[in-house]
């Protein structure tokens, strides 16, 4: 037998008792099945042994009140354990235990993505700042081989064009550089909020 013959059965016998009281009665019961749980179901049952009996308690305490609720189970304190106590539990046990390990656990990683971050940048940054510099000694060598011209036509002309070959490369890569940055950081930005969200929104979901 599971909940709902169960039920049905006790409300069948209770047909004969007003209305009222019926219904009383099987919310009662009903109510009692909901906190034990689904996995409990069947203690339940054991423990109200059959719905004759529950509605033969039902009627006696109608007819003798000073008996007080002879057709309900124990109290509270004999329940079995519901689901939703024994998940607070469970939870608060899980904080209680896991804080000395969550926290640091916690504060190490987000140092790893700040660093990971600082480190991003400065490696960017010098990439740009590195072809900045090429593009400066190159206009110095440019500018060295326009004087040298005069005294040595050669080594200004060799002089002149690895210059204007050192500003090419220079500002194409600083273009590219910069490109990069504002390509790679907003999105390992975005990557990094998204995981720290992750864990949040799956207890909104839940």
């Amino acid at each position: 037998m599971n909940r709902i013959e169960f039920m049905e059965e006790l409300s069948g016998l209770l047909q004969d008792i007003p209305e009222e009281d019926r219904m009383d009665a099987l919310n009662y019961y009903n109510d009692y099945f909901d906190d034990a749980g689904a996995e409990n179901e069947k203690n339940v049952i054991d423990e109200l042994e059959s719905p004759e009996k529950v509605a033969a308690k039902i009627k006696a305490d109608r007819e003798d009140p000073e008996d007080g609720k002879a057709g309900m189970p124990m109290e509270q304190d004999n329940k079995p354990w519901t689901n939703k106590w024994l998940k607070m539990i469970l939870i608060v046990a899980i904080i209680l235990v896991g804080c000395p390990v969550i926290v640091p656990v916690a504060i190490g990683l987000l140092a790893a993505i700040a660093g990971i971050l600082i480190a991003a940048f400065a490696f960017f940054i010098a990439i740009v700042i590195g072809f900045a510099a090429i593009v400066i000694v190159a206009i110095v060598l440019t500018a060295a081989g326009i004087g040298s011209m005069f005294v040595n036509i050669g080594a200004g002309l060799a002089l002149f064009g690895a210059g204007m070959i050192l500003i090419a490369v220079g500002a194409i890569g600083t273009v590219a550089g910069i490109r990069l940055c504002i390509i790679v950081f907003p999105g390992m930005i975005r990557g990094i909020v998204w995981i720290l969200r992750k864990p949040f929104h799956r207890k909104a979901m839940a």
